[in-house]
């Protein structure tokens, strides 16, 4: 299939409403008649095109909010039925009424009429700096709301499973390191002297015994945390084919079951293998597998991880690659007619902010996909990792190789757990360079970019060296470790506080305040959908 079939009808719905969008001005409220365009698109074309709208809306908002030029309302006002459409889908889609991507769109929504209306907050008291101590009552706030709503939310039960059972790969590879490392200085001199500075004895089998006891809950870990997260997407497609809310309904049940289906098969292929490779492998004895050769099954699979790694990106890049040939096909299109004899004034600057918010919405697509692509090979690369040092501890017998190769380990899992870190570091350096190349101030994206570096910095350390180090230290002496851990969690408070106390610029407009919406014109109910009464602030 070609690419422009993907996105032929979004931009035959984009076309339409920049031709038609005079007809706006002729009602009584221009931001009325826009939403009332929305509100007529079928919930089949949203569903159909939702990564395509997104991409458009996320491109369009940030080039509109850079400040690098000024552009006609009528981008403005694409801007906001783009905002209503996404707010749509995730209405339909969600298990509660209003998730979180309805609530970032619907945000965005009222930032973008607000600046459509001009409504001018300036008069309004600069809010004050918080306070440390009110800072922590926030965040320690928000954390008990996360728990609490965690149970209720299945999307989120299933990232914190994810996250668990990386944090249980850590422990397993962690684990085995400390392990070697403790055999092998058993009886040592190093150990010796460890205990005369400590003024204690390290019982050495006591410690590696206290590591392997939880070892058959970590067994049972290793397949119930695949299984179960299977589980859990199996019963989302079930939700949302057999249980689909009023606006998912307009859609066909075979159309509803193959988009879950497609979004979901990386992770129901991946979840579903490791289930069984590690019901085999853990308990091998059942199966009459042999160690070695379970250690082996585990190490060839590894591979398998790389694979569906790089299948992810493989349909990242051609989402990437459609939305890059719209975007080209756009620029011919507005360039060809440029070209047109008499061409009036007006069209003429009308096609030239087309073009120019065409080629920022390409740097923006550029950079997203960079930095995306730039994350995708530093997942591979810790994928990769986690195979070599898995192998090579079980071909190597030298026990100072085994340390290493579990270390090895150890640090690709720090890696996977600091991908986010990495991809914000990634973007913050494109926009460093892009700066220099449009030739513009760089004083703000130079201070992000030294944020995001030595946050990818301490996200790295903190992933894998502070955990291995906080073990090691209860293993050898727990009142050191309960202060190390003090420490630890404490600078952990202090520093997210800090960053919300002094949050990083927002590049998108000033956030209305709740209040101001009450001022705000509202959609008349009469003849309104269930769709439109959701959506009916601003």
């Amino acid at each position: 299939m070609t690419y422009s079939t993907q996105y032929r009808t979004f931009l035959d719905n984009k076309n339409s409403f920049f031709q038609n969008a005079n007809e706006f001005y002729k009602g009584e409220s221009v931001t009325k008649s826009v939403r009332h365009n929305a509100f007529n698109q079928s919930y089949n074309f949203i569903a159909d095109h939702k990564k395509l709208i997104e991409d458009e809306f996320n491109h369009l908002f940030a080039s509109l909010t850079s400040g690098k030029e000024t552009y006609g309302e009528e981008f403005w006002l694409y801007c906001y039925y783009l905002s209503i459409l996404l707010q749509t889908y995730h209405i339909g889609h969600g298990s509660a009424r209003f998730n979180e991507e309805e609530k970032r769109y619907g945000k965005l929504r009222r930032q973008i009429w607000n600046h459509y209306h001009q409504i001018e907050s300036s008069s309004e008291p600069p809010p004050r700096k918080k306070t440390f101590i009110k800072a922590l009552g926030e965040e320690l706030g928000d954390d008990i709301s996360e728990i609490a709503s965690t149970p209720k939310r299945l999307s989120k039960i299933r990232q914190k499973v994810g996250l668990y059972n990386v944090w249980r790969l850590y422990w397993a590879f962690s684990r085995m390191m400390l392990t070697n490392t403790l055999l092998e200085l058993k009886d040592g001199p190093v150990l010796a002297k460890l205990e005369r500075f400590l003024g204690k004895h390290i019982d050495v089998d006591a410690i590696v015994a206290a590591f392997e006891a939880p070892g058959e809950i970590m067994r049972t870990l290793s397949v119930a945390f695949f299984g179960s997260r299977f589980l859990m997407n199996l019963s989302m497609v079930y939700k949302h084919t057999f249980m689909p809310s009023e606006l998912e309904k307009t859609r066909l049940r075979s159309k509803r079951l193959s988009d879950e289906l497609w979004e979901r098969h990386p992770g129901f292929i991946n979840d579903f293998v490791w289930t069984v490779i590690n019901g085999l492998t853990n308990y091998n004895e059942i199966f009459h597998i042999s160690a070695p050769a379970a250690g082996w099954i585990v190490a060839g699979f590894l591979f398998f991880d790389v694979c569906v790694l790089l299948w992810r990106r493989h349909l990242e890049e051609q989402k990437y690659l459609a939305k890059k040939a719209q975007y080209r096909e756009e620029l011919s299109f507005y360039q060809e007619k440029l070209k047109e004899p008499d061409l009036d004034e007006d069209e003429r600057k009308r096609y030239l902010q087309h073009i120019a918010l065409l080629h920022s919405q390409l740097t923006e697509l550029e950079i997203g996909w960079q930095a995306t692509d730039s994350a995708f090979w530093f997942n591979v690369s810790a994928a990769l990792l986690l195979m070599v040092g898995f192998s090579a501890a079980m071909m190597f017998n030298a026990p100072a190789l085994i340390i290493v190769s579990y270390a090895i380990c150890v640090l690709a899992i720090g890696m996977y757990l600091s991908d986010g870190a990495y991809k914000q570091y990634k973007e913050k350096s494109l926009r460093l360079r892009q700066a220099d190349i449009d030739n513009i101030s760089n004083v703000q994206a130079l201070q992000e970019y030294k944020a995001a570096r030595n946050e990818l910095i301490y996200t790295m350390i903190k992933n894998t060296v502070m955990p291995s180090l906080i073990i090691a230290t209860f293993a050898v002496c727990w009142p050191a470790a309960i202060v190390l851990t003090a420490l630890y969690l404490g600078y952990e408070l202090w520093s997210s506080c800090s960053k919300r106390r002094n949050p990083s610029p927002d590049p998108s407009l000033p956030e209305i305040e709740r209040r101001e919406v009450d001022r705000l014109e509202h959609v008349e109910y009469e003849e309104v959908d269930e769709r439109r009464l959701q959506l009916g602030y601003i």
